[in-house]
């Protein structure tokens, strides 16, 4: 394994039925000697998106260059819509690892959970 992935999601919870969002911070720490060059494929269920007003469910981008023993940090907003329903969403990552002149020398697989909730459990969290 060259690379180490993490995630962080925030706020912790999407509202079901309602426009709202998570961030979701990706960090991928270089576990080599060596200069590498990341990109990261997302796919998700169609229920949630990469984009705000249209439905995105798979996307790639790139994290860019990551010297020897150091980590990168990329965060990126998932959305839900009013058919966004309550369940915990899994979110699979691909981060491709290159090296310096381009070539493929691996990846790795990275899975996440959004839980999606009614507003209603949201509301009964602050009171208990």
């Amino acid at each position: 394994m060259n690379v180490k992935v993490s995630t962080k999601v925030y706020p912790l919870r999407m509202v079901a039925y309602t426009h709202s969002s998570v961030d979701v911070t990706i960090s991928i720490t270089n576990l080599i000697n060596e200069i590498l060059w990341l990109e990261c494929d997302i796919q998700m269920p169609e229920t949630l998106s990469l984009s705000r007003n249209e439905r995105v469910f798979n996307g790639r981008f790139r994290f860019g260059i990551i010297n020897p023993k150091e980590t990168i940090e990329k965060t990126i907003k998932i959305y839900g819509s009013v058919a966004t329903y309550p369940d915990i969403y899994n979110i699979k990552l691909v981060v491709k690892v290159f090296n310096r002149y381009g070539e493929r020398i691996g990846s790795a697989d990275h899975r996440f959970n959004i839980r999606c909730i009614k507003s209603l459990d949201i509301e009964n969290l602050g009171t208990a």
